[in-house]
C-alpha cells in the first residue's frame, strides 16, 4: 500500500476512534514514524509514541498474546 493510501485510512480512522483534540498531534507523530530511515530510529520513535500515548499501549498489549 502506498503511504499516502495507508495515510488516508489512519485518518479516517483517527477521526472515527479518537477526541477532536488529539488528531492533529496524533497524525504527526504517524507521520514522524514514517519518516524513520533506520530500524533503531524507527524503534526509539515508537517507544516514545507508545509511551506519550497510554491507550495505545494498551490496546498493543492486549493484541499481543
Amino acid at each position: 500500500m502506498w503511504w499516502a493510501h495507508a495515510k488516508k485510512k489512519m485518518q479516517l480512522h483517527v477521526e472515527k476512534y479518537t477526541q477532536k483534540t488529539v488528531h492533529r498531534e496524533l497524525l504527526a507523530d504517524v507521520d514522524s514514524l514514517q519518516a524513520a530511515t533506520d530500524s533503531e530510529t524507527f524503534e526509539l520513535a515508537s517507544k516514545a509514541f507508545l509511551k506519550n500515548r497510554p491507550s495505545a499501549s494498551r490496546a498493543r498489549a492486549q493484541r499481543v498474546p
